[in-house]
């Protein structure tokens, strides 16, 4: 059995990945990406009240960002295939996904209905998801959001602790193998072939290139 090479890797430095080796991201990390990630989903509900299905894409060729267009001229199936093939082509070692989506509480209903999805509930609440996996693990982490009676995003609120029975739930979208240099090229070319090029994709043009507390003014960029 061939042997493996791991390295370590640690938030928010950017290593410089080895071909061939594995990079482990331990649960501090992780949960760091996701921290991050929730953190810029909050500024996009800030500036335009919504937040965009988003992936946060952490891997050997850099930093990535994509969204599905809003509005949703294009479907879930759109944004998934081109989210696991944005992960290959970066040679991907995590990513976190934000979302708006609907939620229900066990607690508030007597029996939940399986077949029903959260959405079509009477008892549903918008919420906001947020989900970060790994080679070595995955989280998730739902928070209320609160809105006014026009509608407009007032701020956060509780943090719910549901299983996948009780919220609209989001794929992997990492492949179980490290991505190797040919599979890393194919997919750049399958992505261009379906209309994104991966560098239009890189962090720093999506959300500028200034300090992390000027992120919130490259969100603007995002509407």
């Amino acid at each position: 059995m061939e042997k493996t090479n791991n390295q370590n890797y640690d938030y928010p430095s950017q290593p410089k990945v080895r071909e061939g080796w594995r990079v482990e991201v331990s649960p501090k990390a992780l949960d760091q990406i996701g921290d991050r990630a929730e953190q810029i989903a909050w500024a996009f509900l800030r500036h335009t009240d919504f937040c965009p299905q988003t992936l946060f894409i952490y891997g050997s060729e850099g930093r990535f960002i994509l969204q599905r267009p809003h509005p949703f001229d294009q479907g879930q199936e759109w944004f998934m295939e081109r989210g696991k093939l944005a992960c290959v082509a970066a040679g991907a070692y995590a990513c976190a996904f934000v979302s708006e989506a609907w939620a229900v509480r066990p607690q508030k209903v007597k029996q939940v209905n399986a077949s029903r999805r959260p959405s079509e509930s009477p008892d549903r609440e918008n919420v906001l998801t947020i989900a970060a996996e790994s080679r070595e693990g995955s989280i998730q982490k739902v928070v209320t959001i609160r809105r006014n009676e026009e509608g407009k995003f007032v701020g956060h609120g509780e943090t719910l602790m549901l299983d996948r029975d009780h919220v609209e739930d989001h794929s992997h979208f990492l492949t179980a193998e490290i991505p190797e240099k040919e599979m890393r090229e194919k997919a750049r070319i399958e992505l261009q072939a379906k209309g994104l090029d991966l560098e239009q994709l890189r962090e720093e043009r999506i959300l500028g290139r200034g300090e992390e507390e000027d992120r919130e003014r490259g969100m603007e960029k995002c509407r």
